[in-house]
């Protein structure tokens, strides 16, 4: 339901076989088995589920297809309610099914689920409502989503909040992560469009280290889609979503015949992530009070303040290397 019109879906990719007869459901688990093993062998040590209801308000189920009396078909989708009984029957079994498939196979502690993306004060009535039914069906799992409201964590969590609305870290969400978007893109903030300098994708590092934050949501690995879902688009030829997202921000690999090619883009950005490991190695030495301090000497503060310079960013982690080396 990410990033789908309303009324239209997406290329069937489901990972669980579902099977109903009358009002009881059964769950075939072996391609999911296959898929995390698939996973595991190749260095993967979290799996988020699929969101359980649609976005932004969380009104509609996610289109999930069964095997019936009637053959494989659509059994729930964007004209069955997510408060309805049928879904929340389906719910009632299929997530004790899930949880305990998960447990045997010893990834439920790396686990994460999402009710609903971008939730906001206006669907905040309905989605604590089905937050409240799904909430205790998967009780030992954390649960998180975007939603960028500072005034209401809507009970996640963690709240994942875009950077844009994070201009005053006393009004930050605790536990919130952070995430950019198509909107990041003034005041020189943080982001990974193709029209960006590198530096731009990097200084990420500094800065989620110095505003404390603890994760970061990624947001388009391959959505090789036009906004909404309505199409498939070329990333090689067309980089915008048929000119509604910023180029890039949908996608940062393309795709080759033996597997994803990676970008300059997503290259950058693991260099940002260990930007800000570095800075944990020095705080193990020296503490985090005198670390924020060399950063804030530097002009790193929030999401905006920083040295436009790739030189200097070069120095700067050049300097933080020279610092771990001395308090060894």
């Amino acid at each position: 339901a990410m990033d789908t019109g309303v009324g239209n879906y997406r290329r069937t990719v489901q990972l669980v076989g579902v099977e109903r007869k009358g009002e009881q459901y059964s769950f075939d688990f072996s391609a999911l088995d296959r898929f995390i093993d698939f996973a595991l062998s190749r260095g993967v040590k979290y799996f988020e589920m699929a969101h359980l209801t649609t976005q932004w308000g969380a009104t509609a189920c996610p289109k999930i297809m069964a095997t019936t009396e009637n053959g494989y078909e659509r059994i729930f989708g964007w004209d069955t309610p997510s408060d309805g009984y049928e879904y929340k029957n389906f719910l009632l079994q299929f997530l004790p099914s899930l949880d305990k498939f998960l447990k045997a196979k010893g990834v439920s502690d790396r686990c994460i689920f999402h009710i609903s993306d971008e939730p906001s004060k206006q669907h905040y009535e309905h989605f604590k409502k089905i937050f409240n039914f799904i909430r205790p069906l998967i009780a030992s799992y954390p649960v998180m989503d975007a939603t960028s409201d500072e005034e209401n964590s809507l009970g996640l969590d963690y709240p994942v909040m875009a950077t844009v609305h994070m201009t005053d870290p006393q009004k930050v969400l605790d536990g919130a992560w952070v995430y950019t978007c198509c909107a990041p893109r003034n005041r020189y903030m943080s982001n990974r469009h193709i029209n960006m300098p590198s530096q731009r994708n990097r200084i990420i590092g500094y800065q989620l280290y110095e505003m404390d934050r603890k994760g970061f949501l990624h947001w388009g690995f391959n959505f090789y889609n036009s906004q909404y879902s309505r199409r498939s688009v070329n990333p090689f030829l067309e980089t915008d979503a048929r000119g509604v997202f910023p180029s890039g921000d949908s996608y940062v690999v393309y795709p080759g015949e033996e597997g994803a090619l990676d970008s300059l883009r997503l290259e950058v950005f693991y260099e940002a992530i260990q930007d800000r490991m570095a800075l944990i190695a020095l705080e193990q030495k020296i503490g985090r009070k005198e670390v924020l301090d060399l950063l804030h000497s530097e002009g790193v503060r929030g999401f905006s303040e920083y040295p436009r310079n790739a030189v200097w960013h070069k120095r700067f982690r050049e300097k933080i290397n020279r610092l771990i080396v001395k308090n060894q």
